[in-house]
């Protein structure tokens, strides 16, 4: 019970902590990461008040972590890492006044971060993650100027990064990696001069100011968030992992209604320089190389998944992509039918025959034709526009060529709101 230092790390023993720990009273160092230790941590190592580093990292250790652990008032270190421990962590860990580093990733606590650990200001060094669930970081982040390294990673960490980092001025490293962190990023993360390392990616962060003021910063990490060109380019050199994002804009559902129009927006910066191309159901939209794509006359046929990518010169490993819309087709209200306003059918290519617009979706019609004396010359329910259009021939009076002039039009689709009427000029020259 005289030892003051036990450093085993490592050693493939087995077993587990007995509670003559407790009888130690002099330990100011137990370390035995990975050395397979099995079981609970006893209560008794709340006996060991003079005990300054707690290391039991790489353990199978299982059960909670005892309240006694908390009256260790002189500890420095603690790491419990990577073990089986449930359970979460105590409100009673503000006990540990005189805690430096702490470390409690990947464990089983399943627990959100209590709000007495964000009291624990006099901490140098913070690693969680893999073992908590949900939380966020308050502003009171900002009463920790004596941090360096603070990683919380795979904790569903949500909510905003508060403007109040910027005043924990000692940071080396931060990294909130693969949360669920929303908003801006704040422009206050410049007031950290001796950032090293920022690692933000796999969060929702949707604006990042220009770094201005990270002059010592060596490693950026942004990637799988919501960022766009306007928050790349002014920070380009500075990245240093790859730079893919989150799809930007929301998933829907976008009603077309036939005979309609339909424009699709993406719902993003537009910064010079982008380069656009839509997709339908995967395919590029040939001419779709807009910010926006417009569908003139919504058919049957334009159903389908649409998305936008967004593409940049001078961010050429960056591909943004929009959230897909998903068109769904619905009945609108059919045009008038409507001819056109001259027929020249002299055999050129260029309007020999009477086309007319939207006939097609009336199948039960009639087509008359009228000279300026009132009188009908051409008559047909069977009107199309490939196989059996108006070519300057009459056919009431049998089948005769049609002199140049004026006529007159009516199509009966049998609705007085719908029918198409109108005139033409016929020229034989």
């Amino acid at each position: 019970n005289r030892a003051t230092r036990i450093f085993m790390p490592g050693n493939n023993l087995s077993g587990e902590i007995p509670p003559e720990i407790g009888d130690l009273s002099e330990l100011t160092m137990l370390h035995m990461g990975g050395a397979n230790l099995q079981g609970s941590i006893p209560r008794e190592i709340g006996r060991l008040q003079k005990l300054d580093t707690l290391i039991l990292s790489i353990n199978p250790l299982t059960g909670t972590i005892p309240e006694e652990l908390y009256s260790l008032s002189n500890l420095r270190r603690l790491s419990l890492s990577n073990t089986q421990l449930t359970g979460g962590i105590s409100p009673s860990i503000a006990n540990l006044r005189n805690l430096r580093m702490l470390a409690l990733w990947n464990n089983n606590f399943n627990r959100d971060i209590p709000e007495e650990f964000w009291t624990m200001n006099w901490l140098e060094e913070i690693y969680l993650g893999q073992s908590l669930e949900g939380g966020s970081i308050p502003p009171a982040i900002g009463d920790f100027t004596s941090l360096r390294i603070l990683r919380i990673f795979d904790s569903e960490l949500s909510g905003p990064l508060p403007k109040e980092i910027g005043r924990a001025t000692n940071l080396r490293e931060l990294h909130l990696p693969n949360n669920k962190l929303t908003g801006p990023v704040p422009d206050e993360i410049n007031d950290l001069p001796y950032l090293r390392s920022l690692v933000l990616e796999g969060n929702s962060f949707d604006y990042l100011p220009v770094l201005v003021g990270l002059d010592s910063l060596q490693w950026l990490n942004i990637s799988n968030n919501k960022f766009t060109y306007a928050d790349m380019l002014p920070n380009v050199d500075l990245i240093t992992e790859n730079t893919s994002q989150k799809p930007f804009g929301d998933s829907t559902v976008v009603n077309g209604y036939k005979f309609e129009s339909l424009r699709l927006d993406p719902n993003l910066e537009i910064i010079n320089g982008q380069q656009y191309q839509w997709y339908r159901n995967d395919q590029p939209i040939p001419g779709g190389n807009e910010h926006y794509f417009f569908i003139d006359d919504v058919r049957d046929e334009d159903d389908g998944l649409y998305y936008l990518a967004v593409t940049h010169p001078d961010v050429a490993s960056l591909t943004l992509l929009r959230n897909p819309l998903f068109v769904v087709i619905k009945e609108g209200n059919p045009p008038a039918p409507k001819a056109v306003e001259v027929i020249s059918p002299n055999g050129d290519g260029i309007n020999d025959e009477m086309t007319i617009k939207n006939i097609e979706l009336y199948p039960e019609h009639r087509v008359l034709i009228y000279d300026v004396l009132g009188r009908l010359v051409y008559e047909t329910s069977e009107y199309d526009n490939i196989n059996n259009p108006f070519i300057g021939i009459g056919n009431t009076n049998g089948f005769k060529e049609l002199p140049s002039g004026t006529y007159y039009y009516l199509i009966d689709v049998g609705d007085n709101k719908k029918n198409g009427t109108g005139f033409f000029v016929l020229k034989r020259r």
